[in-house]
């Protein structure tokens, strides 16, 4: 029985979903402003695809953590606050899927704090979760969230657990092959994702998921499933995510939870310190430093 996950769970579970909307069309190409039939790719996520994966979750009584752009969450108020009700947790991704890498420091850290504000407003929930829409953030964007009341981003790819930064935010590493985009994503005028178009086969993904789960669970590791309601809604879609929920659920030690208890909890276990030179995070923070 592992001691690294509550109760001797085998490995911890995190779902997110980005509630991106119309907002994602257009961060992947402003062109498509004009564009209705891309924009409806974006609003099938809203109309039909939010309701499907939250009646899958709560057919298996999961919670998830929902990145949101703060402008998401009063276009579409009433979703979000179906999303809060369900008991799900609320991120933040931005005000509007800004470009973080075209954003100095300040920008950066205006942004989510006002995203967070407006959000909080509107809904009464208070953000602890942070990933940036698009780009990257600020090496020293993780200081300023934690003294915030920050508890966790997940942004980084470095890892297959959590990590506790010096600053005492907890990263939680996610990676494109759970990621539903990496399959699924697909506009054809204009080309979203430009010039690589695709759709797979439903099963396929499936396939890919299961076996990521056997082996993340062999090693007891962090399982971060990455979603979005317009891609993962479908009813096809919708259908495999939930046999691959089952899947989890009947293993019977998986810990699902959301971003803010995996966060706790393992910095709980792994308080903050510094980070040996050669680590991911450490590389990758020098590199942004210098190179900015």
């Amino acid at each position: 029985m592992s001691d690294r996950w509550p109760n001797g769970g085998q490995l911890a579970c995190l779902i997110t979903v980005a509630l991106e909307a119309e907002l994602g069309v257009l961060a992947a190409d402003p062109s498509a402003v004009t564009r209705q039939k891309s924009l409806s790719v974006g609003r099938y996520g809203t109309n039909r695809g939010a309701e499907r994966l939250l009646a899958v979750l709560a057919d298996r009584g999961l919670r998830s953590s929902w990145f949101l752009p703060s402008r998401n969450a009063e276009t579409h108020a009433s979703l979000t606050a179906e999303v809060v009700a369900a008991g799900h947790e609320i991120a933040v991704s931005g005000l509007a899927l800004e470009d973080f890498g075209t954003l100095g420091l300040a920008d950066q850290h205006r942004c989510v704090v006002e995203a967070r504000e407006r959000i909080e407003q509107r809904h009464g929930v208070r953000a602890v979760g942070f990933r940036p829409g698009r780009g990257d953030a600020h090496p020293a964007l993780a200081d300023l969230l934690r003294a915030d009341g920050f508890t966790w981003s997940s942004q980084l790819r470095g890892d297959d657990l959590p990590i506790t930064l010096p600053c005492g935010l907890v990263e939680l590493p996610h990676h494109h092959e759970l990621d539903d985009a990496a399959y699924f994503a697909f506009n054809l005028d204009p080309a979203i994702p430009a010039g690589s178009p695709r759709i797979a086969p439903v099963g396929d993904v499936f396939a890919n998921w299961s076996i990521e789960f056997s082996a993340h669970r062999a090693e007891g590791l962090l399982f971060v499933l990455d979603l979005h309601p317009e891609l993962i809604g479908t009813p096809s879609r919708a259908a495999m995510l939930g046999d691959l929920l089952d899947l989890i659920v009947d293993a019977g030690d998986s810990w699902v939870a959301t971003g803010d208890e995996i966060a706790r909890w393992w910095l709980a276990r792994d308080p903050a310190g510094p980070l040996p030179a050669d680590h991911p995070i450490a590389v990758f923070d020098r590199y942004l430093t210098e190179t900015r």
